[in-house]
């Protein structure tokens, strides 16, 4: 990735790596659900599972909100 020179390219790999981080987070605390009985356990499943459906879809948001923000007011384009 450090060979991309075109910045939207590399804005197009840091939103899909952040919402696969955030399906494999998501799939974790499933395949914990699907493997424990313990209850302790399933809550910190059902933890990751919300965690990660909420960071697949709000990390992207906020990112590319920073990247507008910055774009308009003329500052550092960002990654």
């Amino acid at each position: 990735m450090a060979d991309v020179k075109d910045p939207a390219a590399r804005r197009f790999a840091l939103l899909s790596l952040s919402r696969i981080a955030g399906v494999a987070v998501a799939v974790g605390g499933l395949v914990l659900l699907g493997r424990t009985s313990d209850r302790e356990q399933g809550v910190v499943g059902i933890l990751l599972v919300l965690i990660g459906v909420l960071s697949s879809e709000l990390a992207p948001r906020a990112l590319s909100r920073r990247w507008r923000t910055a774009d308009r007011e003329g500052g550092p384009p960002g990654p």
